[in-house]
């Protein structure tokens, strides 16, 4: 007789999300994600690593004239 093939009951299975705009990729359950999160509303265009990217892609200084780079892991 052929064994089923029944997955581990500790197996879970969910959906993450990262910010492919920093160098680490830090997966983030969906589930924890709250509605005010700044990555999936408007409160992005704070986050420094947003805008540091969106600097460079024009050729200048972050706004704001923060250093981005803790936000960065440099």
């Amino acid at each position: 007789m052929a064994e089923s093939l029944e997955p581990c009951p500790f197996l879970v299975e969910i959906t993450e999300a990262y910010c492919g705009g920093s160098p680490r990729k830090k997966l983030i359950p969906l589930e924890r994600m709250s509605e005010g999160s700044p990555c999936t509303g408007e409160g992005y265009r704070e986050c420094p690593v947003y805008r540091e990217l969106r600097a460079r892609e024009r050729g200048a200084a972050p706004e704001g004239g923060e250093d981005p780079a803790p936000a960065l892991g440099r």
